[in-house]
């Protein structure tokens, strides 16, 4: 079986999790968003803003490339976010990857370990503020521009999903995936 490993992103607070959340409530394996995981798992630790470590691009990669490894049951697989958003992250925050997750993203870019169609999720206009995503929304802006850079230096084809409820986006999603080449991965 073909798995097809596909990527949501855009700015934070463009409704990808949402989004995601009933992509999972349809049936469709969907992996959650590695940094906000990473975030809640260290705020409980009593870090306040893990993101401000050195190492904090380099923790949400690898706890990325596990989640992406235990992958082996799906045809169809959605990620909140991927290694390329890792990348923007790092480079948003001036962190510098080791050269290994180098090797890794690079192999990973060449293979087309993922669909080479991400979901690209517009603005909704405002973001609120939570306890791991404390931004404004002109950074989220400039973030989800980044976001968009990284992913066109790499060669993917951006699909932009419109503001709409997330019943629409899900629909709009699950329609243009059924169109890829089943070969595609």
């Amino acid at each position: 079986m073909t798995i097809k490993h596909i990527i949501l992103t855009g700015a934070p607070g463009s409704g990808k999790t949402t989004t995601a959340k009933e992509l999972s409530a349809r049936g469709f394996k969907v992996i959650d968003e590695a940094a906000t995981h990473i975030i809640n798992a260290e705020q409980s630790q009593g870090v306040a803003e893990p993101w401000l470590q050195s190492d904090f691009s380099e923790k949400v990669f690898a706890l990325q490339k596990q989640q992406r490894a235990e992958q082996t049951d799906h045809s169809i697989i959605f990620y909140d976010r991927s290694p390329w958003c890792t990348v923007a992250l790092a480079e948003y925050l001036n962190h510098t990857l080791s050269p290994e997750t180098w090797r890794d993203i690079q192999t990973m870019a060449q293979v087309g370990l993922y669909n080479h169609r991400v979901f690209f999720f517009e603005s909704l206009g405002n973001i609120q503020a939570t306890a791991a995503r404390k931004i404004s929304y002109e950074e989220a802006q400039r973030f989800g521009y980044l976001h968009e850079e990284v992913y066109q230096r790499y060669g993917f084809d951006l699909v932009p999903v419109a503001v709409m409820t997330p019943f629409e986006r899900v629909d709009f999603i699950t329609m243009t995936v059924a169109t890829f080449n089943s070969g595609e991965v």
